[in-house]
């Protein structure tokens, strides 16, 4: 699983989160194996076929380079105000007997066919997860971890966002299907919340002072920020 080049965006650039996830797989059947690689096709992906040209630009500082990573907002209009820009292009996991695809807080889950690779869509749980670095555009628009946990003992999967708020990051339990969420008010700062780890007693999200703002793209910056003065920190 990961993000391949389909066609430009708006800007010309091809930014890490604007490209179409790809999925890739063997499958064995009686002695005999096959490759198969299917694109995922996500709501983005779908208008832009439809259109067959990149439909979507994002407001990434303006760089038009390798630093515009599409973590920004949409530049919305008449054909994509509606359309999640979600690319699922990060990870695929086997999750309520589907498989999962799932992208860095930019869009809701998509299941896959685990044979086919045929898209399903977006799975069902998806409306009751969280936003992530952008406000729905779509009823279930929302994210979740492209690194989830599973806990071995019980099969719950635990995932979490990190998004628009400073200090909220929610943490899901997923279990067939059914999504539990606790949303963490007091998170020191909006910290990129790339991994967690998994004790007996303890989920544990470590806070570093690489953050995620949306305010510095108005700055003409990128939207990461290493900021010294902030302390690490666990919840």
């Amino acid at each position: 699983m990961g993000p391949t080049w389909k066609r430009p965006t708006k800007q010309g650039t091809n930014p890490l989160l604007s490209m179409d996830g790809m999925i890739q797989a063997i499958t064995f059947d009686n002695g005999r194996a096959d490759f198969r690689n299917r694109w995922v096709r996500t709501p983005k992906y779908l208008l832009e076929e439809k259109h067959q040209r990149g439909m979507f630009a994002w407001t990434d500082g303006g760089f038009h380079d390798w630093r515009d990573f599409a973590y920004g907002d949409v530049e919305r209009d008449q054909y994509n105000r509606h359309v999640p820009q979600g690319v699922s292009n990060i990870n695929v996991f086997p999750f309520a007997g589907h498989m999962v695809v799932s992208g860095e807080q930019g869009g809701a889950p998509i299941a896959i066919d685990p044979i086919t690779l045929d898209t399903k869509g977006i799975v069902d749980w998806s409306p009751a997860l969280s936003p992530g670095l952008h406000e729905p555009v779509v009823f279930g628009d929302c994210a979740f971890a492209a690194h989830p946990k599973w806990d071995h003992d019980t099969g719950v999967l635990y995932g979490w966002t990190y998004g628009i708020l400073a200090v909220r990051h929610p943490a899901h339990h997923l279990s067939d299907g059914r999504v539990d969420s606790r949303e963490l008010w007091d998170a020191p700062y909006n910290t990129v919340a790339h991994d967690i780890w998994l004790t007996p007693e303890w989920i544990v999200m470590p806070f570093q002072p690489f953050t995620v703002s949306k305010e510095r793209i108005a700055k003409g910056l990128g939207i990461w920020g290493w900021e010294t003065d902030l302390r690490s920190r666990w919840r």
